[in-house]
């Protein structure tokens, strides 16, 4: 039997914050999907995806069908929306909190 693999690069504990100029930036040029894994919520109720063309580019909204991206935050596992696949570096930004604990998976 023949055994399919991906490469995934290990986990990364990162800080979300309330500001896409402060939020932790996430690469994913060469991503294919990707979790932000949740295990306090600080507070925060949702975050709204943001992404630039490079690490030096001041981050913008992902739209998609005109509405800005975003996910209602639990605790738990959240996979990258489709409307982020493309994007060079993606930034989760929270709103309902200052900051907040994730891992990233890719």
């Amino acid at each position: 039997m023949q055994e399919i693999s991906r490469f995934s690069a290990p986990a990364v504990e990162i800080v979300c914050t309330n500001s896409p100029s402060t939020s932790h930036r996430i690469p994913f040029a060469h991503g294919a999907g990707g979790v932000l894994t949740v295990a306090s919520t600080n507070g925060a109720t949702q975050i709204q995806w943001y992404a630039a063309p490079d690490t030096l580019t001041a981050p913008v909204p992902v739209f998609a069908n005109g509405s800005a991206v975003t996910t209602a935050v639990t605790v738990g596992a959240h996979p990258f929306p489709d409307s982020t696949y493309g994007c060079h570096t993606i930034v989760p930004v929270v709103t309902g909190a200052a900051t907040m604990a994730s891992t990233v998976t890719i």
